[in-house]
């Protein structure tokens, strides 16, 4: 594990004064032992390789703050890594920002967005930020859907990780004042707002939701509690009360996580996984499908999959 507001960040002086000469500096950006973030700031190349997509955007966000004039406020994309949630198929890699007054001379790896910095910010790890519900409200107008909604179902989890729909629903209402009354994205913001459901705990799973709304499915069960042998509890993701089917999304790295594997070897988990499988087609009588991030490549992608299981809206 590697702290993203903690990783070293390194300036041309500190490896000058270190004994780098700008020919070295140069030399060890070609090879891939630092990474230029920007002009005259660096990383360690073997620390960079150890981040994560959404810790990468942290720390270009520490290098834009470290060279900035003024303290910046960072906003979506960039403010929801920095929240703690998933950017998931966001539209581009660049560092977001909120300024209140137009500006032409920005880095081209700096997206600027009009708006107010004097209220909706609060500060994470020394980094000045849009809050929460802003973010959110942010996302939506300007992002995927795909990446929108999974950073909704994300803060939901954030805001309520047990279920309380009071403080649910005064999460959305307080992302919802947010919007500007008819400015472009704002009606797609407040869709996504109100279809957020903390009960999606991964993107995988926020976009399968997302899918199978386009797709015309009656609105699935989510995590749902199926009582196993000897008093185990079996949760399954998706439940289609309609069809008699359950659902489950397999991330790409279910057999590799040493949180799922638990000590288990990845053959020891998928032996358990198939008994729990067979356990639960054989107490319920319904059939259980499993779709992963490939036939999440696009909603028709998923209906090739489910049709290819015969499970498809009850409408069609």
């Amino acid at each position: 594990m590697i702290d993203p507001f903690a990783v070293p960040l390194l300036t041309a002086r500190r490896l000058t004064r270190e004994g780098a000469t700008s020919r070295q500096i140069e030399r060890r950006l070609n090879t891939g032992e630092l990474v230029r973030l920007r002009r005259g700031l660096y990383i360690e190349g073997a620390d960079w390789s150890r981040l994560l997509p959404e810790e990468r955007r942290i720390v270009r966000a520490r290098g834009w703050a470290e060279t900035s004039g003024a303290a910046p406020v960072f906003s979506h994309a960039t403010a929801a890594a920095i929240h703690g949630l998933p950017v998931f198929r966001a539209r581009d890699e660049r560092t977001h920002v909120v300024v209140p007054l137009p500006r032409h001379h920005l880095a081209e790896d700096i997206s600027r967005h009009r708006g107010t910095v004097d209220s909706g910010v609060t500060e994470i790890g020394g980094l000045r930020v849009t809050t929460l519900a802003r973010t959110i409200a942010d996302l939506g107008r300007f992002e995927t859907a795909e990446a929108s909604i999974s950073a909704a179902d994300a803060a939901l989890r954030t805001i309520s990780p047990l279920p309380n729909a009071t403080a649910i629903a005064d999460f959305r209402q307080l992302a919802l004042e947010f919007l500007p009354p008819r400015a472009p994205g704002s009606a797609a913001s407040s869709r996504n707002i109100r279809f957020a459901d903390p009960r999606a705990d991964r993107p995988g799973e926020s976009i399968s939701r997302l899918y199978l709304h386009h797709l015309g499915f009656a609105a699935p069960r989510l995590q749902i509690e199926i009582p196993g042998p000897r008093g185990k509890k079996y949760f399954v993701d998706f439940g289609f009360d309609d069809l008699r089917v359950f659902g489950e999304f397999d991330g790409d790295s279910k057999y590799r996580d040493p949180i799922f594997l638990a000590g288990r070897t990845p053959e020891e988990a998928l032996r358990d996984e198939k008994y729990r499988e067979d356990w639960i087609r054989a107490t319920t009588g319904w059939a259980l499908v499993r779709w992963t991030m490939r036939d999440l490549a696009s909603a028709r992608a998923l209906s090739r999959r489910l049709a290819s299981f015969r499970v498809r809206p009850r409408a069609a």
